[in-house]
């Protein structure tokens, strides 16, 4: 079926005439003169009009379909088949769809994808007549239409199009297109739903969409072919929380989707740090930019990595939080292993980074917050603490006590930790040599780690003890391979150890080995809390949702996240105390742009 999306010019087809009349207005007679012998004449101009005749006929044709055309240029016919629309005269009900999610922003040529879809959502709207109606749904995460019901304000609809700006989000496509389905439930005359997008794969190809049956579904394809593109897909900090002067790495992953081979550059700012570095990418494959820095001054140091911008700039930046301490936070229990906490805290001092806490079985309930406990002789009293502020990313490391279930690992309820007194003093050897915790050394400078021996350990069934994301570090060399040092590690929360070196001149000599120090300063730097900051958040993709806990009261306006350009995002605080204080509770921030 053929439409005009500008009916009302109608009347211009009239102008198609005007080829006519100068055709007919140049056929005028010329003079006659006389003379005296003019058939030779007249046999030139038959000779000569046999020849002009049909080039003045095709003349005329072509300039009355020349001026047909430029009348269709201003009528904008439309052709649609099947019942998209139906009579000139009935009543139209458009939603146009319009994806405003993070691939819009990708610039093919002049514009953007979600300029060029405005654009064509603004045509579409200028077609429509004055009593037909219709409305505009973003695909956003959480999608949302201009009206909560079909209007015929198009002009505001129109203005809403010109003034909209492309989102960092994922779409949640099936539920804009069922909004769409549910502003047409009611109305007279047609109903279409336009699709204005890029169709990106990844977010289209497990929205399948079936319209009713008297909607009609138009979609208006977006974007030229290939989209090349380099981003960051990766940032992170090692480590992720780092002590006052000590070496940090930054570390920027840059992937190149695209068939060639690119060069970018890369530029980072952390506090008062600034550097650069350039990357060249070959095709569909990544690179790792690593940058090198210390900081003078504790606190939350915002770090931004960009890229230079390319055609689609909303991945080429990336932000996270590193937490700088002036010292580890430790606290000691002093169980049934006084001498063993004892040498803890000799060694704790001989480092200099820890702030030391002397602890009782009954402060291991309270709130307050360690970034390492070590448990001497621990009797597994307040186990579920211990395991709480594990998870929350407490480094734990726990020589158990004579007697203690090994449930307080998670392992069986009915075995213990028993004491043993080997006839020959044991040694230890290194059972993951290739572990982080060793790396200091591999080449030699340090002395050997397990160059000790011990007079005394705990014995126990080590089957009894979960395997899951469990590591034997350091292992006895008994027939048994007993679990010297042993760590639990999972994706999220922090490290627990189980500890069965006891310490202290009675137990053996570890203690006054060189390697002892480096070890266990090692082994507290390397397993740091790996949810960084506490209860600031660490990093968020473009476009990924944030969310941190606070320990505190806090009121609204104390919580404050801009952007490049300064603007201020909503946050939305939800807590116990209700809304506008929040006390332990939790906010969250729509869009995530950048930190100041």
């Amino acid at each position: 079926m053929l439409t005009l999306v500008n009916s009302a010019l109608l009347g211009m087809l009239a102008l198609a005439v005007i080829p006519l009349l100068v055709h007919l207005f140049a056929r005028t007679r010329p003079r006659v003169y006389a003379f005296s012998s003019v058939e030779f004449l007249r046999k030139i101009v038959r000779t000569t009009m046999r020849v002009k005749k049909p080039r003045d006929i095709l003349l005329l044709i072509l300039r009355t379909l020349a001026i047909l055309c430029l009348i269709l240029v201003f009528l904008r016919p439309l052709l649609f088949s099947d019942r998209r629309l139906t009579g000139g005269g009935a009543r139209k009900n458009v939603v146009l769809v319009i994806d405003a999610t993070a691939s819009m922003a990708y610039v093919d040529g002049a514009q953007s994808r979600f300029a060029a879809a405005c654009a064509k959502g603004t045509e579409v709207l200028a077609g429509l007549g004055a009593n037909d109606r219709a409305n505009v749904v973003w695909i956003k995460a959480n999608p949302e239409a201009v009206f909560p019901a079909m209007g015929t304000a198009h002009d505001f609809l129109a203005d809403s199009l010109r003034k909209a700006r492309v989102t960092d989000e994922p779409g949640a496509v099936r539920n804009a297109l069922a909004l769409a389905a549910e502003l047409l439930k009611d109305g007279e005359g047609s109903r279409e739903v336009w699709v204005l997008s890029d169709f990106q794969s990844s977010q289209w190809k497990d929205s399948s969409f079936a319209a009713p049956p008297e909607v009609s579904l138009v979609t208006v394809p977006l974007g030229d072919g290939e989209a090349p593109n380099m981003a960051i897909t990766r940032l992170e900090c090692e480590p992720r929380r780092a002590l006052v002067g000590e070496e940090t790495n930054i570390l920027c992953e840059v992937r190149n989707f695209s068939p060639q081979p690119r060069r970018s550059k890369v530029y980072l700012e952390a506090g008062e740090v600034r550097q650069t570095q350039d990357v060249m990418v070959e095709p569909w494959s990544s690179t790792t930019a690593a940058f090198k820095c210390r900081f003078t001054a504790a606190g939350h140091v915002p770090v931004r990595t960009t890229l230079d911008e390319d055609a689609f700039p909303l991945d080429d930046r990336r932000f996270t939080v590193l937490a700088v301490l002036e010292s580890l936070n430790v606290g000691i229990l002093v169980g049934e292993a006084p001498q063993t906490a004892a040498v803890w805290t000799d060694a704790l001092e001989a480092l200099g980074w820890a702030r030391v806490r002397a602890l009782d079985e009954g402060d291991l309930g309270q709130p307050e917050t360690f970034d390492v406990l070590l448990l001497a002789g621990w009797s597994g009293e307040a186990a579920p603490a211990v395991r709480e502020a594990w998870r929350r990313g407490t480094t734990v490391v726990a020589l158990p006590g004579k007697g203690a279930p090994l449930s307080v690992f998670q392992g069986s309820a009915d075995a213990a930790f028993a004491g043993h007194s080997p006839a020959e003093p044991a040694r230890v050897a290194v059972a993951a040599p290739d572990d982080a915790l060793f790396r200091l050394f591999r080449e030699g400078e340090y002395d050997n780690p397990s160059n000790a021996r011990f007079r005394s350990h705990l014995t126990f069934p080590a089957d009894a003890l979960p395997k899951e994301n469990a590591t034997t570090l350091l292992a006895f060399d008994n027939a048994e391979k007993t679990p010297a040092l042993l760590r639990w590690q999972p994706p999220e929360g922090g490290s627990l150890y189980l500890w069965n070196l006891p310490l202290g001149a009675e137990s053996g000599d570890w203690q006054t080995r060189p390697g002892f120090l480096a070890l266990f300063g090692e082994l507290l730097l390397t397993s740091r809390a790996r949810i960084p900051g506490g209860n600031i958040v660490t990093e968020s993709e473009t476009g990924g949702g944030m969310i941190f806990s606070t320990d505190r009261d806090f009121l609204p306006a104390e919580i404050v996240l801009r952007d490049d350009a300064r603007r201020v995002d909503a946050v939305f605080v939800e807590g116990p105390h209700g809304a506008g204080v929040g006390g332990g509770g939790e906010c969250g921030i729509g869009q995530w742009t950048g930190l100041s």
